[in-house]
């Protein structure tokens, strides 16, 4: 743990060489994954990525094949709700790039 965490040489040398705000566009991105990446150990990785590709209206890809279970209606929201979110970073960084 750094006394001065404002003061860290080893992260101050590579942001001199790079745009800040495309780092933080990219923290704000990697925040906006992690409600998703819980979803994902909570219920199952197969039914989350299913469920975003679905509601974030990417693909529609339909009902899950037996054996398979769909993922409960009750995490629809939340996987809802975190595929927007990283959705809206997405369009954010995209929008602050073109303007580069």
């Amino acid at each position: 743990m750094r006394d001065d965490p404002s003061r860290d040489d080893c992260l101050s040398r590579p942001l001199k060489s790079v745009d800040r705000e495309k780092v933080i566009s990219e923290v704000g991105g990697f925040l906006a994954l992690v409600p998703l990446e819980t979803l994902r150990d909570d219920i199952s990785l197969r039914r989350v990525l299913h469920g975003v590709l679905t509601l974030s209206k990417l693909a529609d890809r339909g009902r899950q094949l037996p054996p398979l279970r769909s993922t409960p209606p009750e995490h629809h929201a939340k996987i809802e709700v975190a595929t927007l979110a990283l959705l809206d970073v997405e369009r954010r960084l995209a929008e602050s790039s073109a303007h580069s």
